[in-house]
């Protein structure tokens, strides 16, 4: 056997025995909150404390926030951000609305409300079954200011 034949067999027989090819293996993946590379920030996984004290479900809300639009033109979709009124968490939250009250609040994007409608909070999943997040969705809405 020649030299470089003899490598590339050590080199692949180092890649089977070794988990160097099992890239995205559940056992082998570090739960990093963040990594830094080139001064930029980048999430690895999903911090859980973000479904602590949300219960997936229907709930009256009153949502003071901006009306935009997100997504791409193709799928556009019709947002309020903002903060829900009387609550302690003051980081900025998006309500998907949904309903026919999407086109009269169309006409006042870029427009701060005070809105109050039936929130449905639903879970998000990665086709994996790790948590991705959730999606607040608005409905009924009524505009009090």
């Amino acid at each position: 056997m020649s030299r470089n034949r003899l490598l590339v067999l050590i080199a692949i027989l180092t890649i089977c025995v070794s988990d160097v090819h099992a890239f995205g293996r559940s056992e082998k993946a570090a739960t990093v909150s963040a990594e830094n590379q080139g001064g930029m920030t980048f999430r690895t996984s999903f911090p859980e404390d973000a479904r602590q004290g949300v219960q997936a479900g229907v709930r009256a809300v009153q949502v003071r926030g901006t009306i935009r639009i997100i997504g791409t033109s193709t799928f556009p979709d019709l947002v309020i951000s903002g903060t829900e009124v009387g609550s302690q968490d003051s980081q900025t939250t998006y309500w998907y609305i949904i309903g026919d009250e999407r086109e009269s609040l169309h006409n006042m994007q870029y427009q701060t409300l005070l809105l109050e409608g039936e929130e449905n909070v639903i879970e998000l999943r990665f086709a994996n079954g790790s948590f991705a997040g959730l999606r607040r969705e608005l409905r009924n809405i009524k505009i009090i200011e």
